[in-house]
């Protein structure tokens, strides 16, 4: 069976992969602790702003791995899913 991860989950498995705490991650993406302590818990999804540095800080390719996908909704905002 194949097991299916929540962002948030990918989230922490990938941090913890390159042996980041979540004080450093959130340093690192100039955000709080306790925003990234919600996203992994998935009591928060990140902008599409933080998603981005968030994939970039955790050396996540753009092209190589579903972390975000945008795409602009019928109002012109744009959406952001986490898959």
């Amino acid at each position: 069976m194949i097991k299916t991860y929540s962002f948030g989950e990918r989230l922490k498995q990938r941090r913890k992969q390159l042996k980041l705490t979540q004080r450093e991650l959130a340093t690192a993406v100039y955000c709080s602790i306790a925003m990234i302590k919600k996203i992994e818990a998935d009591e928060r999804h990140p902008s599409v702003e933080l998603a981005q540095a968030l994939a970039t800080t955790l050396q996540i390719p753009p092209n190589n791995t579903p972390f975000l996908w945008k795409s602009h909704g019928a109002n012109g905002r744009i959406l952001l899913q986490l898959l």
